[in-house]
């Protein structure tokens, strides 16, 4: 999971050093040393951040902890299309000031969404379209 991390997004491996990947009924889980040492000895069914969906894509919530660190395959938003991605709505790749280093942009791979030093969740570009996945908890209306 580190090296996929590592080789799409180009974010360096070191920082996941302090952090232990856990399966756990056919899960994985990110989770600090000390959570992951207690969980293990103990009933816990399911601890820590999820890496990855049903489907092994990336979870928003990995994303929104270490998208930041992305050197490749991102876009970067203005304040208008943060506000549109957060309420749920797709963007136009041609509505896109920055589109980053996207190698990505058109196989319908995972790409990452910044704004300024924050990554607001990640999309797949879908016939000029980067679809929004961003989990419609975390949607603001």
């Amino acid at each position: 999971i580190i090296t996929r991390l590592s080789k799409k997004f180009g974010i360096d491996k070191s920082i996941f050093k302090k952090f232990c990947f856990v399966e756990k009924e056919n899960e994985f889980y990110l989770a600090n040393r000390n959570v992951s040492a207690f969980c293990q000895k103990n009933l816990y069914r399911k601890f820590g951040q999820k890496l990855l969906d049903k489907d092994g894509n990336i979870t928003n919530e990995l994303a929104l902890i270490f998208g930041k660190h992305a050197t490749k395959n991102y876009v970067k938003v203005d304040e208008k299309l943060k506000n549109r991605w957060l309420s749920g709505f797709d963007l136009s790749a041609s509505e896109i000031k920055d589109l980053g280093d996207f190698e990505a942009m058109e196989n319908g791979q995972e790409i990452l969404v910044l704004f300024d030093r924050f990554c607001l969740g990640y999309g797949k570009m879908i016939n000029g379209k980067l679809k929004n996945k961003l989990d419609r908890n975390l949607v603001f209306c």
